[in-house]
């Protein structure tokens, strides 16, 4: 082993429940072993107040913890607040953004999914997937009269519901909304949500929340720096002012069976010749799919 380089049976990259999951796993099965967990954040995401409820039922809450909860919970483990900056696989070895070496025998990467986006590089195409790139839509939708949304998944789902004030064009490639979860007939029963008025107060929600407002105003917006903040988990819109310029409350479109074939800056979209639609003006019956047509592309 070279010098400096510090040798770990194993090594898991990720602070997030994921990560710290499997280190309390592996250091309750390897307790005489070295497990080093390397995480970007400061806090990692930890299991409390843990209750067996039956057999195949369990409880229990997820809090956000300094690096030292886990480090006292199990001595045989190390945690490190480094993002990797390089993997040699076949060295079996990581290195990290301030400078360290670390051999491991079994690596664990437990870093979490990047949104696909239709465009890399766009400032005005933003992936929503953690706390921090939903803290920037709401800053950027506070100043909107029209936004596109892409994608049928359910943080799309409740994102369209949850905007107001703003033109909603909805392209998915699906027949009908909301495809992963429900069929098409039971679809029919929320679109006509997608045009009335939202009611004044929101259901009132049982779930524990955890904040980090105080970490929040000392740090710069992570999804502004290209970083991934914490994942999106239920009720992930409480809290968050998604309202537009406009004074109405919803106003979508659903562009059935299609996808996403370019984006054009205005000066582009201007050399292009292309003629900008107005937008639809319909009720909720015309925002049923059409069945008829094949699909198509915008």
């Amino acid at each position: 082993m070279a010098t400096g380089i510090v040798n770990n049976k194993f090594v898991i990259v990720g602070g997030g429940i994921s990560g710290v999951t499997c280190a309390e796993q592996l250091a309750s099965q390897f307790p005489s072993d070295r497990i080093l967990l390397l995480t970007a954040s400061n806090l990692i995401k930890a299991v409390t107040n843990y209750k067996q409820v039956s057999k195949t039922l369990e409880d229990f809450d997820v809090e956000e913890q300094p690096c030292s909860f886990l480090e006292e919970k199990y001595p045989n483990i190390k945690v490190i607040q480094s993002a990797v900056k390089e993997l040699r696989t076949h060295q079996q070895r990581v290195l990290t953004e301030n400078g360290q070496w670390f051999d491991y025998e079994k690596l664990c990467v437990c870093a979490g999914g990047r949104p696909k986006l239709i465009a890399r590089d766009n400032p005005n195409v933003l992936g929503i997937r953690d706390t921090d790139s939903a803290q920037e839509f709401q800053k950027r939708l506070c100043s909107a009269q029209r936004i596109a949304v892409v994608g049928n998944g359910g943080i799309a789902l409740e994102l369209v519901y949850e905007i107001e004030g703003c033109e909603v064009i909805w392209a998915i490639k699906d027949k009908a909304i909301g495809n992963t979860f429900f069929d098409a007939g039971a679809a029919q029963f929320l679109i006509p949500a997608l045009e009335a008025l939202k009611p004044e107060r929101p259901a009132s929600c049982r779930r524990t929340k955890y904040t980090t407002e105080d970490q929040e105003k000392e740090e710069k917006s992570s999804a502004q720096a290209g970083e991934l903040g914490s994942a999106l988990g239920p009720d992930w819109h409480e809290g968050l002012k998604l309202k537009g310029t406009q004074e109405v409350s919803h106003k979508v479109h659903v562009e059935y069976q299609c996808e996403v074939k370019g984006i054009y800056t205005p000066e582009e979209f201007l050399k292009s010749q292309l003629t900008a639609l107005q937008f639809p003006e319909h009720n909720s019956d015309k925002l049923k799919p059409q069945t008829d047509t094949g699909p198509k592309t915008s």
